[in-house]
């Protein structure tokens, strides 16, 4: 699956020392990530001096901790550590994968909407995009529906059945706060019944906004799941580790 354009940072390259930290240890820090994978083993391997390939297509800023290296060198590192807040095996026992949280899931409901439903549609968000559970930082939704017990169940039952032992903390925004946030695919019809034109991707770009400190990007324009509407923003990278 392809990614839209993400946030500008090192893709691929090598991983460097950073400051007093051991650099896949400084990596983790900078970005506020969970780790899967052999972390002791690539960290001894980085001061035996093995090179330590960085693969990085979500663009997180890791520039001061990440140096381009010659193609072939990259390509041969016996090492590799990849960054992504998109589900994914760790690929095999030399692989370490970095989970930042950098998602926010936006949500539009109906009124009342009840616990399968809402639950139907979060099963097929991960088969559409393959978000990481433990990569969500937020759900974002217009705040008269962010007390809907049906969806406030779904989403407890979700994270916990994909082992994340408490669900991200679900915001609800004012019409009028949503309704001044650019969407390439505002809608009359949800202007009319709810004031503004947008809630899913209003929603996740006005709450990753907040989490971050540069402009959000969507990765998932909105999509109509088994009657709700879905939308994925990517929170702005954190600063240069």
């Amino acid at each position: 699956m392809s990614e839209h354009r993400a946030v500008s940072g090192t893709r691929t390259g090598l991983l460097t020392c950073s400051g007093s930290l051991a650099g896949p240890r400084a990596l983790a820090v900078s970005l506020g990530a969970e780790v899967e994978g052999d972390l002791d083993g690539c960290l001894a391997a980085f001061a035996r001096g093995v090179p330590i390939a960085v693969h990085n297509p979500g663009g997180y800023a890791v520039d001061r901790c990440v140096r381009a290296g010659p193609v072939g060198r990259v390509e041969d590192a016996s090492w590799n550590v990849v960054i992504s807040d998109l589900s994914g095996d760790t690929g095999n026992e030399r692989t370490v994968r970095l989970v930042p949280r950098g998602l926010v899931v936006g949500i539009g409901a109906s009124s009342g909407v009840a616990t399968d439903t809402a639950s139907a549609a979060l099963s097929g968000l991960g088969r559409l995009l393959g978000p990481s559970p433990r990569a969500v930082r937020a759900v974002a939704t217009v705040d008269r529906r962010a007390c809907e017990p049906g969806l406030r169940t779904a989403l407890r039952e979700y994270f916990r059945d994909r082992g994340v032992d408490s669900a991200p903390p679900l915001l609800g925004y004012a019409s009028e706060v949503l309704s001044c946030v650019t969407v390439a695919s505002p809608s009359g019809s949800v202007r009319s019944a709810l004031g503004t034109a947008s809630v899913a991707e209003a929603a996740a770009l006005r709450a990753a906004s907040e989490l971050g400190d540069a402009r959000p990007h969507l990765v998932l324009p909105k999509t109509v799941v088994s009657g709700m509407t879905l939308a994925v923003a990517r929170i702005p990278a954190p600063g240069p580790c």
